[in-house]
């Protein structure tokens, strides 16, 4: 779902609470990243960009991610990021 409103956080840094919520959310609630995104105020892409700034998830999840994510928002743009 693409909308011109941004979330709360949109663009603030991560604090450290944040982060460590988020390896809990991730690592033992398995939580998905749309919920994580909810709960964090934050985009699905900025969850995305954190997990793999965390090492949260493996390289091939986060291609994996990325790709849908554009192919959801922006239908053709995903191979103009890579």
């Amino acid at each position: 779902m693409h909308t011109n409103t941004r979330p709360f956080r949109h663009g603030k840094r991560w604090t450290i609470n944040e982060c460590n919520q988020l390896h809990r959310e991730c690592e033992l609630l398995n939580m998905s990243v749309a919920e994580m995104a909810t709960k964090h105020n934050r985009t699905l892409f900025a969850i995305i960009c954190k997990l793999q700034e965390e090492n949260l998830l493996s390289d091939d999840v986060i291609v994996e991610m990325k790709k849908t994510y554009y192919e959801n928002t922006i239908p053709g743009s995903y191979m103009r990021q890579l």
